[in-house]
C-alpha cells in the first residue's frame, strides 16, 4: 500500500533544524553556538520509520525515494529547509518544499527551533556533531498527515534517524 507523505517537511524541518544546532562535543563547557553549525547541509540518509502508533517498515527517503533533502544555517540562526522531489500531493505530482524559520541554542546539547510558517510552536532536541558529519535520532518527532487534514494525530507520529554532512 502506497501512503503519501504529505507535510511531513513542515514537521520534520524542525527535527533536522534542531539536530544542526544541537550538535556538539561539550567537553570544554564551551557548549554549542549557531556559528559551528553555519553552513550548508545534505542530507546523506533521512530515514522514517513507524513506532507504537504507526507500525510501518523504514524507508530512506533519500535512499529509497531519491528525495534530496539540504539545511541551510545562518550564524545568525535563520535557517532554510529545502527538498526535491518528495511527493506531497494526492495527485502524485513532486514538489520542492522551502520551509525558512530560526533556532536558538537552549543548552549544551539542546536547541528549539521555531519554523516561521508555525510560529509560537518551537520543537526541542538533542543530536551529535562530529567535524562536518552530524547524525541524529528523534522518537515520534515527525508528523506524516495522511489526510491531509492538517490535525495532528499519534498514529501519524514517526521516528527520525539522519545522517547529513557539511
Amino acid at each position: 500500500m502506497r501512503t503519501r507523505l504529505s507535510n511531513w517537511t513542515r514537521f520534520a524541518l524542525p527535527i533536522l533544524v534542531v539536530g544542526a544546532l544541537a550538535c556538539g562535543d561539550d567537553d570544554e563547557g564551551t557548549g554549542v553556538t549557531t556559528a559551528d553549525l553555519a553552513g550548508n547541509w545534505s542530507a546523506l540518509t533521512f530515514v522514517l520509520s513507524g513506532n507504537d502508533f504507526l507500525p510501518v517498515d523504514p524507508i530512506d527517503v533519500v535512499g529509497v525515494l531519491g528525495v534530496t533533502v539540504n539545511l541551510n544555517v545562518q550564524t545568525s540562526g535563520a535557517f532554510t529547509f529545502t527538498t526535491q522531489g518528495l511527493n506531497t500531493a494526492t495527485q502524485g505530482q513532486l514538489d520542492d518544499v522551502n520551509i525558512t524559520g530560526t533556532i536558538t541554542i537552549t543548552g549544551s546539547n539542546t536547541a528549539e527551533v521555531e519554523a516561521d510558517s508555525d510560529p509560537g510552536n518551537p520543537s526541542e532536541g538533542t543530536f551529535t556533531l562530529s567535524g562536518d558529519s552530524m547524525t541524529l535520532t528523534l522518537l515520534d518527532a515527525a508528523i506524516i498527515d495522511f489526510d491531509d487534514s492538517g490535525d495532528i494525530v499519534p498514529a501519524e507520529y514517526v521516528d527520525i534517524n539522519a545522517t547529513m554532512e557539511r
